[in-house]
């Protein structure tokens, strides 16, 4: 997979026509290039001239169909670059106390997506409230997503008292008793924070030997995660709504060395001896 320069990626997040992040895109029909739509009506006012200024592709006099709004793009940089999303909604905010507008205009410009998006960002430099958790190789997070301490307890007892009629009871039972073995800590880190270093803080923190590997996994136990992801990665990959701690899963996997060919020790090798002529 060709993997993608942040110079080429903020070339695609930015207007070519004022140089800043794009807001309020639009992308054009006719060759899919994106602009800020205040930008591009501008342009369009300023020059008369009805074609994309990139490659030039005409899209008519008519602008109903010329241009789409396009939120997924607008999304993208709110979430690649999050002071841009509370730069415009301060902005929003000082353009409502100095100028009377009627209701429907309010609602245009507080955009309830826009304002639902906030809960959705997550900058590098945050403070993330984090629960680092281990699960059995085998256990879904669909089993363990209930664990507070009360139902700690009260499946505790049950344990101890309640004995398994039938196979499936037995194997909810061993379900429960593998929640009660849950290892949890919570951390408070900067979502710039790589899987790597809490590889390494868990590795120390839990003294795991060479004969283990420890995997980061998302919350429901489907995607293993790879070291160079960042937390804010993981908010985005995941959709993390901030109703609680950002689960991170973790398990451990006995490492099998792959089997290495045998290596001759020239000090034990035989002595080539030339053979002599046979006798006529």
């Amino acid at each position: 997979m060709k993997d993608i320069h942040g110079a080429d990626l903020n070339e695609n997040l930015c207007c070519s026509l004022c140089k800043s992040y794009l807001i309020d895109a639009v992308t054009l029909t006719e060759c899919l290039h994106s602009y800020c739509r205040a930008c591009l009506l501008n342009n369009i006012e300023k020059t008369e001239v009805y074609h994309c200024t990139k490659c030039a592709a005409s899209f008519g006099r008519d602008l109903s169909d010329a241009f789409v709004r396009d939120d997924t793009l607008q999304k993208l940089v709110y979430k690649m670059v999050p002071e841009v999303y509370w730069q415009e909604l301060f902005q929003r905010g000082e353009f409502l106390k100095k100028r009377i507008v009627s209701p429907d205009e309010k609602a245009t410009i507080l955009d309830k997506k826009l304002m639902q998006l906030a809960s959705e960002l997550c900058a590098p430099n945050e403070m993330v409230s984090l629960c680092l958790e281990y699960v059995s190789p085998g256990v879904s997070d669909n089993d363990t997503n209930e664990d507070n301490n009360d139902k700690e307890a009260v499946n505790a007892s049950r344990l101890l008292d309640d004995k398994p009629s039938t196979v499936a009871e037995a194997d909810r039972l061993e379900k429960q008793e593998a929640m009660l073995t849950t290892f949890k800590r919570y951390f408070r880190c900067q979502a710039s924070t790589k899987i790597s270093a809490l590889r390494k803080l868990l590795e120390a923190k839990l003294e795991v030997s060479d004969t283990y590997r420890l995997f980061f996994v998302d919350s429901d136990c489907n995607v293993t995660l790879d070291d160079q992801c960042t937390l804010q990665d993981v908010a985005y990959m995941f959709s993390w709504r901030r109703l609680g701690p950002m689960k991170v899963l973790f398990t451990l996997q006995r490492h099998l060395e792959e089997e290495k060919p045998p290596v001759l020790d020239m000090e034990f090798m035989p002595e080539l001896v030339a053979e002599e002529p046979l006798s006529q």
